[in-house]
Formats: structure tokens, sequence, C-alpha cells
């Protein structure tokens, strides 16, 4: 039984069935000669065809995954402006504030920010930048009282704050501990 289920896997693949097929053109063409080898040439490619075409997608998504594997889970993007976005251990996501300033340039200076929110901004990374944490921002940005600013600030609640608060719940983390 666990054979024939190993046989059905390995056949299942793409990348055999071309192979198999491939084996018997080339054998049925050495052992009947030239003639057979050219006549049967049509069906070869059409018995072909439908495993390169899905020996070619799965070479696609394996190199999408490999490409996308480093952002996987934290890849955020706003009107085609990607988003920094980290999370910590207490699933509190942190907020790179200027990319939310080239999504909407009025926000105040990383120093105004910094002194209206200490205990929920932080300077991150190898050259320091100021990221905010996710309800600090969604509260920051509804405070303002323009469209591009409201937008942005569901934008953020809904893709950031929202599945970070699910997440906190879910294992029980209150902000108010942290």
């Amino acid at each position: 039984m666990a054979i024939t289920e190993l046989a059905k896997q390995v056949l299942q693949r793409p990348a055999v069935q071309v192979a198999l097929i491939t084996l018997a053109y080339l054998l049925l063409g050495y052992k009947a000669g030239l003639f057979v080898f050219v006549f049967v040439l049509p069906f070869y490619a059409a018995l072909v065809t439908l495993p390169t075409i899905a020996l070619l997608r799965e070479w696609r998504h394996g190199m999408r995954r490999v490409v996308w594997q480093e952002a996987q889970g934290q890849y955020y993007a706003y009107r085609d402006v990607r988003v920094h976005v980290l999370e910590d251990e207490s699933h509190c996501r942190w907020v790179r504030a200027a990319d939310i300033r080239r999504i909407y340039p009025p926000l105040v200076s990383d120093r105004q920010l910094r002194s209206q929110y200490p205990d929920t901004s932080q300077q991150i990374g190898k050259t320091p930048q100021l990221y905010l944490r996710d309800d600090v921002l969604v509260q920051h940005l509804r405070q303002i009282n323009e469209q591009l600013a409201l937008r942005l600030g569901t934008w953020v609640d809904r893709s950031i704050f929202f599945p970070g608060s699910k997440l906190r719940q879910r294992y029980g983390i209150r902000l108010e501990d942290k």
C-alpha cells in the first residue's frame, strides 16, 4: 500500500512526467527508426505540453516563495508605498514614522512625536529611526481632521492594529501590562 502511494506521488510530479514521456519517445524512435521518430513528434509535443506548463508553474511558485520569504507576513503597503512594520514579543506592531510621513507629509516631526508619545515611540535600527506603536498611530491620525489622515488611520487600524490586537487577545496580552 505504501509503495503504491509513493509511486502515485512520484508520478504526479511534472518533472517526472516530462522525463518519462521523453524517455518513451526516444526509445520508440531508437527502436522504430527515423520515420516513426518524426511521425510521432506531434504526439510527443501534445503529451509533453501540460506537464511542461505545470513544471514551469511549479518553478515560478518556488521562485516567488524564495523571493518573498524575507518579507512573509511583514509586508504592508498603502497605495503602493511600502510601510515598514516590526512586531515585538507582546505582538505590538511598531510602524516607521518616516513611511507614514511619505504617505502623509504634514505629519509632525519625529521630535514632536517622541515628546508627545514618550512611552509608545522608539528609536529602532542600526541607523535609529522613529517607530510608533500601532494603536498610538491610529489615535494620532484620527485626531487630525483631514481626509487623507483619516483614511490612512483607517488603513492602519484595519491592516496593522486589528490583526495585532486579535493576536494579543488570543494570547491574553493586555497593553496596560506592558
